[in-house]
C-alpha cells in the first residue's frame, strides 16, 4: 500500500472527481452539470447501500482500488470505506473525531458513544462510522477518513481520541 498521503489524497481526488459533483450547484453548462450530479448520485447511493464483497464489483471503484495498490486482507476495510464515502457531502480539513466533539458544551457524539465508536471491531466500527457522519451532516475530512480506514490500529485510536478531547501531541510523538 502507499504511503499514508497518497492513500488520502489519492481517495479525496476520487471522491471529488466521483461523488461531490451530486452536491454542486448549478454552473454555466447546466445539462452536463445535470448528468454529473445524477451519476454521482446513483453511485453514492449504490456505495452507501452496497455489502461486503458486492460494493467491490462496481466498476467505478476499480480503477481506486488499483490505484490505492491495496492487498487482499485490505479488501473488507476498503469495501467500508466505499460505503462511507457515500454518505459524506462535504470535505471539511477538520478530522471526523474534531467535529464529533463539537464546539458547545454537549458533544455532537457522546463519550460512551464515542469509546464505542473507538474499541469496536472493523464490522462495528463501520456502522458506528455511518452514523457518526451523518451526525455531523455529512462532512468530516476524507483523506483523513480514508486513511484511518484502511490502517485502523492503535496509533489511530490514539489520535481519535486526541482530536476528540481536543488535546495535542507533537508530529514525532504521534508519527
Amino acid at each position: 500500500m502507499n504511503e499514508k498521503r497518497d492513500v488520502g489524497a489519492q481517495v479525496l481526488a476520487w471522491w471529488r472527481t466521483s461523488l461531490s459533483a451530486r452536491t454542486q450547484s448549478e454552473n454555466e453548462d447546466e445539462r452536463a452539470s445535470r448528468a454529473s450530479q445524477t451519476a454521482a448520485r446513483a453511485l453514492s447511493a449504490k456505495l452507501r447501500r452496497g455489502v461486503f464483497p458486492a460494493v467491490l464489483f462496481e466498476p467505478e471503484t476499480q480503477g481506486l482500488r488499483k490505484q490505492l495498490g491495496l492487498r487482499d486482507n485490505e479488501l473488507k476495510r476498503f469495501s467500508y470505506l466505499l460505503n462511507l464515502l457515500g454518505e459524506i457531502r462535504e470535505h471539511d480539513p477538520r478530522p471526523l473525531a474534531e467535529l464529533l466533539r463539537g464546539t458547545g458544551s454537549e458533544p455532537v457524539l457522546s463519550h460512551m458513544r464515542f469509546r464505542q465508536l473507538v474499541t469496536a471491531d472493523d464490522d462495528k466500527r463501520a456502522a458506528l462510522l455511518r452514523r457518526a457522519v451523518r451526525l455531523v451532516g455529512g462532512r468530516c475530512n476524507v483523506a483523513r477518513l480514508a486513511w484511518d480506514m484502511i490502517v485502523w490500529n492503535e496509533q489511530t485510536r490514539i489520535r481519535w481520541c486526541l482530536d476528540y478531547f481536543d488535546a495535542s501531541i507533537s508530529e514525532g510523538k504521534a508519527g
